[in-house]
């Protein structure tokens, strides 16, 4: 084989998820500016953030991760029931690619949540901006402590 496995970083899953939703926040913005009738319309704005701002309703984190969960107690409740080793095992790999979910959904909403947090307070939106701001620390910790066991542990 030409290519080892490469397994990355939390450290580096976070600065390429943090990037990613700046691509997206630039993304976003330049198709409302394009679509913007005046250059009032094209300002930073709050009214600019709409789209983006929707990205971290409930629904985007909260139902994935509920049905996470459902999925890691099935998956927990046949391994138990079972008898045969290869279904522990194989129960063991679903739980490792749960985490692995979990981690990446809370990585995701806490990176958007700091950069459409950063763009409503560069539009003199703070109290908003810090009220969004509030989760990326948060969302950055569980993503941390529930991460896969396959990537690096203290």
């Amino acid at each position: 084989m030409w290519f080892s496995p490469y397994q990355p970083t939390f450290a580096q899953r976070v600065y390429a998820n943090l990037l990613i939703m700046v691509c997206c926040a630039f993304v976003v913005l330049g198709v409302s500016n394009f679509e913007a009738k005046s250059l009032e319309d094209s300002m930073f704005t709050t009214k600019s953030f709409a789209t983006l701002v929707a990205l971290l309703d409930y629904r985007q984190v909260v139902l994935p991760i509920v049905g996470c969960l459902v999925l890691y107690l099935v998956v927990t409740v046949i391994a138990h029931q079972s008898q045969w080793f290869s279904v522990h095992a194989r129960a063991q790999h679903w739980r490792e690619l749960i985490h692995a979910e979990v981690s990446s959904i809370l990585l995701t909403s806490s990176s958007l949540a700091f950069t459409v947090g950063a763009l409503l307070v560069s539009a003199s939106a703070w109290s908003e901006g810090l009220k969004t701001i509030a989760w990326w620390p948060a969302g950055l910790l569980l993503a941390y402590v529930l991460r896969p066991k396959s990537q690096e542990r203290p």
